[in-house]
């Protein structure tokens, strides 16, 4: 698992900074929101490659944090007063 974990990392940062060099011709870096979009863009990227490869390797920590995730925000229960109460 470690070694997918690393491997993930390794693509990751190889694309993000691919899309940093990418982008340099599209935003123009001498202006904060330039280089703001350039990383954030680049950023969501490498984030992108890494979920998915560690999604496709059906790594368990992912899957785990994944789950908590949705049971921490997508399943909480209803909080409502009982019928009487109303």
């Amino acid at each position: 698992m470690l070694a997918q974990v690393l491997l993930a990392s390794f693509l990751m940062g190889g694309v993000a900074y691919f899309f940093l060099r990418v982008l340099d011709n599209i935003f123009d870096i001498h202006t904060f929101i330039g280089v703001f979009f350039q990383g954030f863009v680049a950023g969501i990227f490498g984030i992108a490659v890494w979920y998915i490869s560690l999604r496709s390797a059906d790594n368990r920590e992912l899957n785990e944090i994944i789950n908590s995730f949705k049971q921490k925000f997508w399943k909480t229960p209803i909080i409502a007063p009982e019928p009487d109460e109303l």
